[in-house]
């Protein structure tokens, strides 16, 4: 699955690299359920929230 390069406001960086993952089906329905109640602007967006989210609880995942 590729994502658009939508900015999200919780990047830290200002150019994204655009990379691909997959997801198992009831993750990928819990997203797009998210982005289009408005929750996140993106599938991106919403992976990058709870990737920051989880770099701030895990102190060694803070190393950028």
């Amino acid at each position: 699955m590729t994502e658009d390069q939508d900015e999200p406001a919780t990047a830290p960086a200002t150019t994204a690299p655009e990379v691909t993952i997959t997801l198992d089906p009831h993750v990928k329905a819990y997203v797009d359920r998210a982005v289009e109640d408005g929750e996140f602007a993106s599938v991106s967006a919403a992976f990058n929230e709870a990737m920051l989210e989880r770099m701030r609880r895990r102190p060694r995942a803070r190393s950028w």
